[in-house]
């Protein structure tokens, strides 16, 4: 089916699941409330939030304290010039003439707490700006953190609320996982996810027409650290240090072996001439994947 009559056959199902308060998958208390949608995704260059809502505040409500960054960014009208092959996913600049001397830093299953502060810290030290592909599971735990990271100049992306395979869900279940975080990142911290990364780099049909609506680009790796098998913090720096070339679109997971290894690797790549941008956010709706 083609992706046009694809969206107008999801539309009435995502109306159904959004407006349905019965349908809920998340045990109240969690932070997950009924989907959303039509949000402007959060820009590259958003250096503000929004304060968590109090516990028991309505998740209407309007109440809002602006925070300002606590990280300047450097080059900035640099970094704006980059964006995401929606093909191999690799960082380039708009210009043809640009630096490609650039590598994207991207965290998977954020945030977990004491790795977080670490790679935040490490982050600052050497001018890394990455997109922390949030877990609902894992952010309602530590809204802290996700603000923390917005105030550090970093960008929010989606990562599903629970890491499903999305190939196994339904269609109200995918929308639930997909929109459902993007409504709490934006109840939390005042910006919408711009990205998503599919759990286990896999799409599904629907998820695609999801991502679409949601204004979102899908964006999977080039570059594995393979710190989610690789114990040994040696190992996963030579696996990064040797296959990280112009562009690398790097996977890490926030974990404290990786914190471990991070910084090596920042080093040796600083040492080398890379710099570490983020990439402008989607201006249009995208969805690909395998």
């Amino acid at each position: 089916m083609s992706r046009a009559p694809f969206l107008r056959l999801m539309a009435p199902l995502m109306s159904i699941v959004i407006v349905s308060s019965a349908c809920t998958l998340w045990p109240s208390g969690q932070g997950m409330a009924e989907p959303t949608r039509d949000r402007t995704p959060q820009a590259s260059d958003a250096a503000s939030s929004l304060n968590p809502s109090p516990e028991g505040t309505p998740a209407g409500d309007t109440r809002e304290e602006r925070v300002v960054s606590t990280r300047p960014h450097e080059a900035t009208d640099v970094e704006a010039a980059y964006v995401v092959d929606p093909q191999n996913y690799t960082l380039k600049p708009k210009d043809p003439d640009g630096d490609t001397h650039v590598v994207l830093i991207t965290v998977d299953d954020a945030p977990r707490g004491d790795s977080t502060e670490k790679l935040l810290d490490l982050f600052d030290r050497y001018h890394v700006r990455a997109i922390w592909f949030l877990n609902g599971i894992y952010a309602v735990k530590h809204p802290e953190l996700v603000k923390k990271i917005v105030e550090h100049g970093h960008l929010l992306g989606n990562h599903t609320w629970s890491h499903p395979k999305l190939r196994t869900l339904d269609d109200a279940t995918t929308v639930k996982e997909i929109v459902g975080l993007n409504d709490w990142i934006e109840r939390t911290v005042g910006v919408r996810p711009a990205f998503f990364r599919p759990p286990y780099g896999m799409m599904s049909d629907t998820a695609k027409a999801v991502v679409a609506q949601e204004q979102m680009q899908m964006m999977n790796w080039s570059v594995g650290s393979r710190d989610w098998e690789l114990k040994d913090v040696s190992a996963i720096s030579r696996e990064v240090l040797d296959h990280a070339g112009p562009g690398a679109n790097i996977l890490f997971h926030d974990k404290p072996v990786t914190a471990e290894a991070m910084e090596t690797i920042l080093k040796t790549l600083s040492e080398r001439g890379y710099r570490f941008p983020a990439p402008e956010a989607p201006n249009a709706k995208v969805a690909a994947g395998p």
